[in-house]
């Protein structure tokens, strides 16, 4: 199930129920909004959140995950908003937050096709942005594998294999791959 309210989505909400093979219920899972109370006309357009949405990812652009240029800015040529929805948006449940913060967002995904994808929220009372994060997989992820020296007591005596933007595998062995990827899909899930 997905929230709405008063027509429009609820972002980040939804409901997973689980049933036997009688159809009893097992389980539910997920998230909904409680006590959502707010005006869904936009003083601020659709129109004027895109233009603010990509001035916002061209001040600012995304930094480089591909191993190559890790760290630099990302080059954002050719970004443009190639979606735009207005939604309820409560601040800070995608982290978990319980807060009765709770916005009318335009919801842009600012995009140029190649290097740059990020989803930017736009306060559509203000225009002021609320939230911005990447849909490039491996961004906002700093991870860092290291291997015990067994002549030593661990960390700090552990050798670092292997950090955000080198190769992927790279020199790695099977199950340090493993150790990378499971903690990239713990923090992306």
């Amino acid at each position: 199930y997905v929230q709405e309210y008063d027509g429009l989505p609820v972002y980040g909400s939804g409901l997973k129920v689980n049933v036997d093979a009688d159809g009893a219920l097992t389980s539910v899972a997920g998230y909904a909004a409680p006590d959502l109370d707010l005006d869904t006309t936009p003083a601020f357009g659709a129109g004027k959140a895109a233009d603010r949405a990509v001035a916002l990812v061209k001040s600012a652009p995304p930094t480089v995950q591909d191993g190559t240029d890790a760290g630099t800015e990302a080059d954002t040529t050719g970004v443009k908003a190639v979606s735009n929805e207005l939604q309820v948006y409560r601040v800070g449940a995608l982290a978990g937050e319980d807060t009765d913060d709770t916005r009318l967002v335009h919801v842009v995904e600012v995009s140029n096709g190649t290097n740059v994808r990020d989803l930017v929220f736009i306060d559509a009372a203000t225009g002021k942005p609320v939230n911005r994060f990447s849909l490039v997989e491996g961004a906002g992820t700093d991870r860092e594998l290291y291997e015990a020296n067994p002549d030593g007591e661990g960390y700090p005596d552990a050798e670092l294999v292997w950090s955000e933007g080198d190769p992927l595998p790279g020199d790695l062995n099977e199950d340090q791959e493993n150790l990378v990827r499971s903690a990239g899909e713990s923090y992306w899930l």
